[in-house]
C-alpha cells in the first residue's frame, strides 16, 4: 500500500477497486516518448543542490532534475534503437515575452525567459528530425500542434 492510501477509508479502496483505477494501463503499438521541458530554467545549467540552482534560475529542480536527464538519456538510447520517436517541448519564449502569458503559474523573469534558459540538455537534445513543440502552457496540449503530430504520426500511446 501507498503510504497516501493509509488515509482512505474502507468505501475509499472498494471505489478504487469497483472503478479499476490504479491498473495498468495498456500499451498501444506505436509509442512515442513525450520529453517535456527538460530545459536549462528548470533543472540549471549544472548539476547543483537545488537551493544553489534555485540562485541561478527560480524554477529550477536542481539535482532531481539531471537525475532524470540521465533516465531520459537512457530511455533515448532504447527508443531511439526501436523507432520510437522523441517528442520534446521546449517553453515558446516569444510568445510568453510578448503576450504576457506565463508558461509556469509566476512570471518568469526576462533572464528566466532568454534563449539559453529554453536550452535542452545537450546529452539528450534532438536530432535535427526530431520534433520540438514550443509552448506557452503548463499544458503540452493546450494551443500546440501536439495532438494533431501524435495523430498525424499514429501515435497511439
Amino acid at each position: 500500500m501507498r503510504r497516501w492510501e493509509e488515509i482512505f477509508t474502507e468505501t475509499d479502496h472498494k471505489v478504487l477497486e469497483k472503478g479499476r483505477f490504479g491498473l495498468m494501463q495498456e500499451y498501444g503499438s506505436s509509442p512515442a516518448l513525450l520529453i517535456i521541458d527538460v530545459v536549462t530554467s528548470f533543472i540549471g545549467s549544472t548539476r547543483r543542490r537545488v537551493l544553489q540552482s534555485v540562485d541561478e534560475y527560480g524554477t529550477s529542480c536542481g539535482e532531481a532534475g539531471w537525475t532524470g536527464v540521465e533516465n531520459i538519456q537512457q530511455l533515448l538510447v532504447g527508443c531511439r534503437a526501436n523507432n520510437i520517436p522523441p517528442i520534446y517541448t521546449v517553453i515558446d519564449t516569444a510568445a510568453c515575452r510578448y503576450s504576457g502569458i506565463s508558461a509556469v503559474k509566476r512570471s518568469l523573469t526576462t533572464e528566466e525567459l532568454g534563449e539559453h534558459a529554453n536550452r535542452i540538455a545537450e546529452v539528450i537534445a534532438p536530432l535535427p528530425s526530431e520534433l520540438v513543440i514550443a509552448k506557452t502552457r503548463a499544458s503540452a496540449f493546450f494551443g500546440t500542434p501536439l495532438d494533431s503530430c501524435l495523430k498525424t504520426m499514429g501515435i497511439d500511446s
